[in-house]
């Protein structure tokens, strides 16, 4: 078993930045991306307030989402460490997996696990950025 890791390389994609310098700096200044958002309004959401990551993903599929944006930071962590067709190990945190997928219980539908869960994102991504693992 390996005891150590090395982390060589980061990859953010959030509603305040996609760089580590980006990201801090903000933080730091103290301030936010919750922002109110008129489309949530008038799709009947009760909740309008949402930090929203800026940009197009190229995504069309809503129930893909959060591959496409898992997709982005890694290339970017590999990017940021110099591991272009390297070994490498990919660790990808998630809440819970594609939300769109979760959000189908809001309307009494089980979520479908295989479609969207936590492991699917992991998977998909490092396929998309060609690293391997158990």
């Amino acid at each position: 078993m390996i005891d150590r890791a090395v982390v060589t390389g980061l990859g953010l994609v959030t509603p305040l930045g996609d760089t580590p310098e980006q990201v801090w700096r903000r933080v730091v200044a103290g301030e936010t991306a919750a922002a109110a958002h008129a489309d949530l309004a008038e799709e009947g959401f009760p909740v309008v307030t949402a930090c929203r990551v800026p940009g197009d993903l190229d995504e069309p599929d809503p129930t893909r989402r959060g591959r496409a944006l898992a997709a982005r930071a890694a290339r970017s962590a590999l990017a940021s460490a110099g591991l272009a067709d390297a070994a490498a190990g990919l660790f990808l945190g998630s809440t819970m997996g594609e939300s769109a997928v979760y959000e189908t219980v809001a309307v009494g539908t089980p979520p479908d696990l295989a479609a969207g869960g936590a492991d699917v994102i992991t998977r998909d991504v490092a396929a998309q950025v060609g690293l391997g693992g158990p």
